[in-house]
């Protein structure tokens, strides 16, 4: 099943729950809490362990437009 950016970036943002903080998610995926705070503001892209952790893989796809 195909999900846009915005879906997959809400299941990353589920993993941010009551008592989680991005230092935790920071951690968890080897990177600063700071990293994560742009990544969940669609500034940057999620890394490969954070779409794996999410059910998902990355595939860029081009289509025409005529």
């Amino acid at each position: 099943m195909q999900i846009t950016e915005d879906q997959a970036l809400k299941r990353l943002r589920a993993k941010k729950t009551w008592g989680v903080t991005l230092a935790d998610l920071g951690e968890e995926f080897g990177v600063s809490a700071q990293f994560i705070s742009q990544v969940m503001s669609g500034k940057k892209p999620m890394t490969e362990p954070m779409l794996k952790a999410i059910g998902v893989t990355r595939r860029t796809v081009y289509e025409t437009t005529d």
